[in-house]
């Protein structure tokens, strides 16, 4: 099993096995959203239906009270699926599936598709752990989270699907890069941290992560720093100098226009 340690904002690997995200600044997009099942194991809608897999109660005993699996009845190719809501389309990344633990070889070649784009699947000789924690071979991006497992006479059980992407303002693998845009309604891809428009004054490159060298300043670091007291850079951001102008140069914080000669 693998081991995570929490330092201030970022989680970090110790072991490959397991994806973790900190509580914080990722949200589990799935919880109490609707969702459908193919059918219902005996026609026992009270005990499970397909809200139970989004009902925010996290076990793999299918048989724990008060009821709280989604379980099918017997058929080809069982299916589960749930509507995200979201706003506009979520890259999917992180996925945790919380599967009985008695007879999981009824799971066997599960899938996971994200819109009708495969996330992740086991072969027919394999299954997940009864907490598995998946990771999307590539982000995707879709409304819907079906699975399913392929083939005759199949049963598929789910205790609870989480669905994590980042809060709004963070991205990367973990969630711990701060996005950077220019619009402050802006939010950035949760992946990639690109902002559609552009990035912070005293930022540039894909991310906006990249501060302007020493300088330069301003939107895409386009504009350069006027003559600052001791050669120190100007901020940044905002191009002014923070102790005031070299000798010669007009104390207007920018520093950019030379005093008159008496």
């Amino acid at each position: 099993m693998g081991v995570c340690v929490v330092y201030e904002m970022g989680w970090f690997w110790i072991e490959l096995l397991l994806v973790c995200v900190s509580s914080t600044l990722t949200e589990n997009i799935a919880l109490r959203r609707f969702s459908s099942q193919s059918s219902t194991v005996w026609n026992q809608r009270d005990k499970y239906r397909a809200r139970l897999g989004v009902d925010g109660r996290a076990t793999t005993n299918v048989t724990s009270l008060p009821w709280t699996c989604a379980h099918t009845g017997q058929e080809i190719n069982p299916t589960w699926t749930v509507n995200l809501n979201t706003s506009v389309p979520e890259k999917i990344h992180h996925i945790r599936l919380y599967i009985r633990d008695r007879l999981q070889e009824r799971s066997n070649g599960m899938e996971i598709l994200v819109g009708s784009q495969m996330c992740y699947n086991w072969s027919s000789t394999e299954h997940p752990p009864p907490i598995a924690n998946v990771t999307c071979r590539q982000p995707l991006t879709g409304k819907t989270v079906t699975i399913r497992i392929p083939g005759q006479q199949k049963l598929l059980t789910l205790c609870e699907v989480q669905i994590f992407v980042c809060s709004d303002g963070w991205f990367s693998e973990d969630c711990d890069k701060q996005c950077r845009c220019l619009n402050s309604t802006d939010v950035c891809d949760k992946i990639t941290g690109r902002c559609s428009s552009g990035c912070f004054p005293g930022y540039h490159g894909t991310d906006c992560q990249t501060a302007c060298t020493d300088g330069s300043y301003g939107i895409n670091c386009a504009s350069q720093c006027g003559n600052c007291l001791d050669d120190v850079s100007c901020d940044k951001a905002t191009g002014t100098c923070p102790d005031g102008c070299a000798a010669g140069w007009i104390n207007d914080t920018m520093c950019q226009r030379r005093e008159s000669q008496s």
